[in-house]
């Protein structure tokens, strides 16, 4: 299949850089989910600038980014962090291999490090994704020896911080060059592990739902903004999807029917539970900015939602056309409240 003519300019824009800092992109075939820009070596000034120049248009032809980068200046990071933050790009470390038979393709990623300042721009990501290893810490108030200098510099990298959505303990242990464990990584908010918050329970059509509300931005063919499990009267379980607006009441129209491809899977990610519901334009309503999808379940599945650790749901609608996918964390935690929520149906 060929790369459609958007791609195409991010293929032709991401040939690799001479300098140690390199910048560049490739895809792993002709879907936007599969491309990724990648940001390797000293983040030095002017890299905002030369990245922007660099892929123009193509900036719309890619949502991740993968860093690798052992540090550099912190004032430009901060810079290109905001400018991810700005387009809406999701941060990840790793990067490609150095020699692959087509440069604008790979078929896999390898790990990376992002150390020193790249911290700074990794921040930037709407949502980041890193094991503990991959983040390694060091002061980053560095060069400075006037004292108003350096509190000028904390300062602004203080207020970064909080505007990314980390903490000060993450300057902190940048300043005693602290090693991280996964639960620093997600108190200090340098990443983002979870794409939905903890469940609770909302009333929904006069009973009890357990619901879940996204973290992290949306992404293309990820658009779910909130689930709602709950026991509808006289029929069964049903899951309810809130997203951004596909229509999908004209492609069921269309395409009749719409496949829902469910799994439940539990706390150690065994699959107990799998279906495919077909689903109707009676299905969907939308209001041209948020679509509503109701699935219904069959009463079978009840009991592995009760002691599910995961949810999996996908809609098979085009590419094209947006589609729609889901994986809903449940975990001991919520059982209850699904439990609850599921009651009647059991």
């Amino acid at each position: 299949m060929k790369p459609n003519p958007a791609l195409a300019v991010l293929l032709m824009l991401a040939a690799p850089a001479a300098s140690a800092q390199e910048i560049g992109g490739a895809c792993m075939g002709n879907a936007l989910e599969s491309c990724v820009f990648t940001v390797s070596g000293p983040i030095e000034p002017g890299l905002t600038d030369r990245f922007e120049a660099e892929f123009g248009e193509g900036l719309a032809e890619a949502f991740r980014v993968l860093i690798d980068s052992p540090g550099g200046d912190a004032a430009e990071a901060m810079r290109f962090g905001r400018f991810i933050r700005g387009h809406g790009f999701r941060t990840e470390t790793g990067r490609l291999p150095g020699s692959r038979p087509d440069p604008y393709f790979y078929d896999e990623i390898l790990p990376g490090t992002c150390a020193g300042a790249c911290v700074l721009a990794f921040l930037g990501g709407g949502s980041r994704l890193a094991a503990p290893e991959a983040l390694e810490l060091s002061p980053l108030v560095t060069g400075e020896t006037d004292p108003v200098a350096v509190q000028r510099e904390a300062g602004a990298i203080l207020r970064y911080l909080d505007e990314m959505g980390a903490t000060s303990e993450l300057f902190a242990l940048a300043a005693e060059s602290a090693p991280l464990d996964a639960a620093s990584l997600v108190s200090t908010g340098l990443v983002t592990p979870r794409s939905f918050g903890d469940w609770a329970l909302v009333p929904m059509e006069g009973g009890i739902a357990a619901r879940t509300a996204r973290l992290v931005p949306t992404q293309p063919y990820d658009l779910v903004r909130e689930a709602a499990l709950f026991c509808r009267t006289g029929q069964g379980p049903a899951l309810v999807l809130t997203a951004e607006a596909v229509d999908i009441v004209s492609i069921a129209d269309d395409l009749m029917p719409v496949p829902a491809f469910v799994s439940i899977q539990d706390i150690h990610g065994y699959t107990i539970f799998e279906t495919e519901i077909l689903l109707r334009a009676e299905n969907g309503r939308s209001d041209g900015e948020t679509q509503w999808i109701d699935i219904p379940l069959p009463r079978a599945a009840s009991g592995p939602l009760a002691a599910a650790g995961r949810l999996f749901v996908r809609l098979s609608v085009p590419r094209a056309a947006g589609g729609y996918f889901a994986e809903l964390d449940i975990g001991p935690d919520a059982q209850p409240l699904v439990a609850a929520a599921l009651r009647p149906c059991t």
